[in-house]
């Protein structure tokens, strides 16, 4: 046989479920992915309502005595507060549509 070719081997067979999964059992696990997406989701909205929040009592530290600064700044909290009740509210619905 030359080097360069790879050798014969046999044909790899499909892989396959065992037969102790069920329709029922797969439904639990998308359910438990499903939830813990939501999960996942609830932190990023967290993480990034934090980071905006920050921001604008950063600005008022380093700017807090230009007005169009305390603008930007109180405009930033306000958003970082939405962005957070808006999470809330989006997981807490979520979690209500898969728990039925």
């Amino acid at each position: 046989m030359p080097p360069n070719q790879p050798s014969a081997s046999p044909p790899e067979k499909p892989v396959e479920l065992p037969k102790t999964v069920t329709a029922s059992d797969q439904t639990d696990l998308a359910i438990a992915r499903t939830n813990l997406a939501n999960e996942r989701t609830l932190l990023a909205y967290l993480r990034t309502a934090f980071v905006m929040a920050v921001s604008g009592v950063t600005v008022i530290k380093f700017f807090g005595d230009e007005t169009s600064w305390l603008v930007t700044a109180y405009a930033l909290i306000a958003l970082g507060m939405m962005l957070l009740a808006a999470g809330i509210v989006r997981f807490f619905r979520w979690k209500r549509r898969l728990s039925r």
